[in-house]
């Protein structure tokens, strides 16, 4: 059980007052993460506060509810508007980064329902993964829940919401940059996580300004998954009732991405992990289940060292399974109600 509460981080209220929490409960952690990323971006200071002086009125002006909770969480004696500004854009401060890592895997399968991914970055720039956490957000007033995995001070990395919306995210790159022009990926993530529907999230992403590529899997089991292949200038959809996806680093879909994807040289492993999540779901698709799920996430190349988190979402139930870096156990985590589908999700 103490385990459990290391990982685990409960947030309840109005946006505002989830962020106060957040920044309470997390303020330790929060600050040795912006204090290590201010040393890897040692040379680059001045261009990471100058993205975060642009993005931060395009924050409160396309996601509302996020900047609400920044705004709780800056409120925290100890921590600032310049440190949770900063760790909110921080993925963007990575792309300018000359590294090769294996990156991310993830897939979603309609029949029976189920999806999960793996989060793979280089470890020293994360503390081993050891600070990161799942986030369970609660609001009285709607009754409105998502829970989500993250590092400290980041809004989001993927999750899931109580109208059954889960959010997935995986690294690729056509080499577009829009880095003070756009809504951060991780605050994109954690708006994402306030839509009703898969339909109502991919409007509201392909509405906004972005500043990289990214591939998005957004799935919901009314509706099936759509997988969005964009950037600050290309939206390219996969719309699926019925069937299956499994995405790494490298561009499938979009064509004109394609032609510029460089994603392939900085992650060395995609073509081999895809293969692998096919090939499994290609034997499991008849009789696809959480353990078999499992099993498929914890595959060599998939799972290695960089993996900080394998994480699988269910529907029925709504629960999250999540196995953090160095720990062989996989946390289960749950809403305390699951609301009926057409329940309102504003999040103040």
């Amino acid at each position: 059980m103490a385990k459990r509460q290391e990982r685990v981080c409960i947030a309840t209220g109005n946006a505002y007052e989830r962020g106060v929490a957040i920044g309470m409960q997390l303020k330790d952690s929060i600050i040795k993460q912006w204090e290590r990323n201010r040393e890897l971006y040692a040379e680059k200071l001045d261009l990471w506060e100058s993205i975060t002086c642009a993005t931060k009125p395009l924050i409160e002006k396309h996601a509302p509810f996020t900047f609400q909770e920044l705004q709780g969480m800056a409120s925290v004696e100890g921590l600032s508007e310049d440190i949770v500004f900063q760790l909110a854009c921080e993925y963007e401060m990575y792309m300018t980064r000359d590294v090769s890592i294996g990156k991310c895997s993830g897939f979603c399968i309609t029949e029976p329902f189920l999806c999960g991914q793996t989060n793979d970055e280089d470890p020293d720039h994360f503390f081993n993964g050891k600070l990161d956490v799942l986030i369970h957000h609660k609001d009285p007033n709607s009754s409105f829940q998502s829970i989500l995995y993250t590092h400290p001070g980041y809004p989001c990395y993927f999750g899931m919401n109580t109208n059954g919306l889960f959010v997935l995210w995986q690294y690729i790159d056509n080499g577009e940059r829009a880095l003070d022009a756009g809504v951060p990926t991780c605050v994109i993530l954690r708006e994402l996580l306030f839509k009703d529907s898969v339909a109502e999230a991919l409007e509201y992403l392909k509405s906004i300004p972005r500043t990289v590529p990214n591939n998005y899997i957004l799935c919901r089991k009314e509706e099936g998954f759509s997988n969005v292949e964009c950037s600050p200038n290309r939206f390219t959809v996969l719309d699926v009732r019925q069937g299956d996806v499994c995405h790494t680093n490298h561009i499938l879909f979009d064509q004109a991405m394609q032609d510029n994807d460089i994603s392939l040289k900085a992650s060395k492993t995609t073509v081999q992990r895809l293969k692998q999540l096919r090939d499994g779901i290609r034997e499991n698709r008849a009789d696809m289940s959480l353990n078999k799920g499992k099993m498929l996430l914890s595959q060599s190349y998939i799972c290695y060292e960089k993996t900080l988190v394998t994480i699988l979402f269910e529907p029925s139930p709504h629960r999250v399974h999540a196995r953090f870096k160095d720990s062989q156990e996989f946390i289960t985590l749950q809403f305390d109600d699951v609301l009926e589908p057409n329940s309102s999700c504003r999040g103040s």
